[in-house]
């Protein structure tokens, strides 16, 4: 479940999003269009979930924890190519 902070921030965001007739995202009237985007083309798909959530239309299955763990993969991930090792996620949390 979302914080009371977290839910203000989508209440927030929702605001300024709609949808044209063609399912394509209107950010402040601004139209966002499906394209192939990056990430292997799934871009796309990942700003018409993240519509769907904010605007209610799809629920949020995402955790807090879901979130910190997909920063931590990216940032090994980063850490391993300037490094040129084996990066573990262990080592993003030691204190």
């Amino acid at each position: 479940m979302a914080s009371a902070a977290g839910r203000a921030i989508v209440g927030a965001i929702a605001g300024h999003l709609t949808r044209d007739s063609e399912g394509n995202g209107v950010v402040d009237g601004v139209h966002q269009p499906l394209c192939q985007g990056g990430h292997g083309g799934a871009d796309p798909n990942l700003l018409d979930t993240f519509i769907k959530v904010i605007t209610g239309e799809l629920a949020n299955t995402s955790t807090t924890e879901h979130g910190m763990m997909s920063t931590a993969v990216g940032q090994a991930a980063e850490l391993s190519r300037r490094e040129n090792r084996t990066v573990f996620i262990e080592e993003l949390f030691r204190d």
